[in-house]
């Protein structure tokens, strides 16, 4: 799934997690290749998947790679991934930086005259469960800028460039 989706491992863990939630599959916790379909074949979507398209330059929707942010270094910002947000066309997206990874359900909205984004997210920081809500704004320079909140938690604003492709997982060793 990994592979396939090009995401990372909180990612999978996450995707799963909610079509648990939903009542889509069911798992046995800990126990590999537990997961059954409880959806009905007749329920199922039976058009292809529509691919995000690419987003034109005065979009907010993308991929965005985070290249500073106020409360941590780059170093750990990077520390799984290249830091990143992306924001996808129906009011979805995903953003990880370190060890924090979310799913975030967003709205396109205008700020100061800007194409913005505003979102709520669910995920993990260090696999402990959190959330948290956010927002980013589409510069002048093509760079958005952004904060990033936890609930009852740090906050950090943020900066980010557009990139072409999906953040690629660090290698360990």
């Amino acid at each position: 799934m990994q592979r396939h989706f090009k995401v990372s491992p909180p990612s999978v863990h996450d995707m799963i997690m909610m079509l648990e939630k939903k009542g889509f599959i069911q798992r046995t916790p800990g126990v590999a290749r537990s997961i059954r379909l409880i959806l009905s074949p007749d329920n199922l979507q039976r058009e292809p998947a529509k691919a995000i398209r690419p987003s034109a330059p005065n979009s907010i929707i993308g991929h965005w790679r985070i290249t500073q942010m106020d409360m941590w270094d780059q170093d750990f910002v990077d520390a799984e991934v290249e830091g990143y947000v992306r924001l996808d066309d129906g009011g979805s997206g995903e953003f990880q930086f370190g060890d924090v990874h979310g799913l975030i359900d967003h709205d396109l909205v205008e700020r100061d005259g800007r194409p913005a984004a505003e979102w709520s997210w669910e995920g993990n920081d260090e696999m402990d469960p959190a959330s948290g809500r956010g927002w980013a704004a589409l510069q002048d320079d093509g760079t958005i800028k952004g904060k990033l909140s936890f609930h009852h938690g740090d906050k950090s604003g943020f900066v980010a460039i557009r990139i072409a492709t999906p953040p690629k997982r660090r290698a360990n060793g």
